[in-house]
């Protein structure tokens, strides 16, 4: 009993560090292409849709690749994680993205993210729903397991996509959006809202009657 509880334990211990390394490295990922000035040769949106990508392959098999609170609450929604864990997911993903606003500010990289305007939240919000309708497919297993890495990081591509045209900032991450210093209170809440609906639509759409 006492070995298959330390077992357990240690199973656990390395989900979390799996979702704390990936939620560090793709929110750090995030804030130096944001802080390039316009020098990168690859955008944003295609370094963190690439960075998800590969992490789902890397990481899927240890912890499940969430990488984002919002996407941990919405599995939760769909009870794909029990509750216990997905607050030990959120806590260390969280966790990743304040580390890596102390490291920047450390390092006095000199981003300033403005406050965003109502419309900005708007297509965040909708954005997300595309994000999390795509990882919902993955869930569901409708979609090619072998395809699951690109398909993951191709719905956080066109989220990221439609937020920006719309004007937002496309985001689409609460640790990330705390390692950006974002501080709006409402920017989180829509991202976890936008995250239960698009995980919650495709599982009213792909259920049999």
């Amino acid at each position: 009993m006492h070995f298959r509880r330390s077992k357990h334990i240690i199973s656990i211990m390395k989900k979390l560090l799996a979702e704390f390394i990936g939620t560090f490295i793709l929110t750090l990922t995030v804030y130096l292409s944001a802080d390039s000035n316009g020098q990168l040769l690859i955008p944003t949106p295609v370094l963190a849709a690439l960075a998800l990508t590969l992490f789902v392959f890397i990481l899927g098999g240890i912890s499940g690749c969430h990488l984002n609170p919002a996407v941990t609450i919405g599995l939760w929604t769909l009870k794909k994680i029990d509750k216990s864990l997905a607050i030990k997911y959120i806590a260390v993903q969280l966790l990743a993205g304040f580390i890596v606003f102390l490291l920047n500010r450390r390092l006095d990289f000199g981003t300033d993210f403005y406050l965003l305007a109502p419309t900005d939240l708007i297509f965040e919000f909708l954005g997300m729903i595309v994000f999390t309708f795509g990882i919902s497919s993955v869930v569901h297993k409708t979609t090619p397991e072998f395809l699951s890495g690109f398909i993951v990081g191709g719905s956080l591509l066109l989220g990221i996509i439609i937020s920006i045209l719309g004007n937002g900032e496309g985001i689409l991450n609460p640790a990330v959006t705390l390692g950006l210093g974002v501080i709006r209170i409402e920017y989180y809440l829509l991202q976890i809202v936008g995250s239960v609906v698009g995980f919650q639509l495709y599982k009213y759409l792909s259920s049999e009657k």
